[in-house]
């Protein structure tokens, strides 16, 4: 089973602006997410909220509160958390293989990531992966960082991550990037770029 986490935040800054962005992030990903066989997609909000606009999407909707008793300094680990919250509200198997997408990152036209999920065998997989930073252009070897904003992994990857940081030049990505290096060389799939705009560097990686 493929499972897809739409990770949210609701927070109260900029709100009617990620607002927009969520919506029209989230619209676009579905239409790309409904071509792949076999899948749930679900989506994860953070603010101790009980309903919002996430509900319109005609998916589930978890809420946590892991934006408020979550403390960091980098947002990642609360994403984590909220991943792993998922895990365990539908009880995903250690071989399913969860795909997480940022909320307000549209997935673009012939993904490369996309187009490898429905490819390949995903039972024969364990990572489908981007490694190097966002702020590179291109990434296409083993190193101790990953984009995050969409990657796939088995759950049984995804509940060995660590989500805590080592002061403030430690990141979660260098994390997800830990557990993919421990993954056999034919069992990952290191992709050059995913096709996904990241508004960080307001560009396609």
């Amino acid at each position: 089973m493929i499972y897809v986490i739409i990770t949210t935040s609701l927070i109260r800054d900029n709100y009617d602006a990620r607002k927009k962005e969520y919506i029209d992030a989230i619209k676009i990903n579905l239409e790309f997410l409904k071509e792949i066989p076999d899948i749930k997609i679900v989506i994860v909000e953070n603010n101790n909220n009980t309903n919002s606009f996430l509900d319109d999407f005609n998916c589930d909707v978890i809420y946590t509160d892991n934006n408020w008793t979550a403390s960091s300094y980098n947002k990642g680990p609360i994403e984590l958390t909220d991943i792993h919250h998922v895990i365990n509200s539908l009880d995903i198997k250690d071989d399913d293989f969860i795909i997480k997408i940022t909320g307000r990152y549209p997935i673009q036209n012939n993904s490369k990531f996309i187009n490898t999920i429905k490819t390949c065998d995903l039972n024969n997989i364990d990572c489908v992966i981007r490694y190097g930073s966002f702020y590179e252009k291109k990434g296409n070897k083993r190193c101790n960082d990953c984009i995050t904003g969409l990657i796939g992994m088995k759950c049984k990857y995804v509940k060995q991550i660590d989500k805590n940081l080592n002061g403030f030049h430690d990141y979660i990505e260098y994390k997800w990037a830990e557990i993919a290096n421990i993954i056999p060389d034919d069992r990952i799939i290191i992709l050059d770029k995913l096709g996904i705009y990241i508004r960080q560097v307001e560009d396609i990686r």
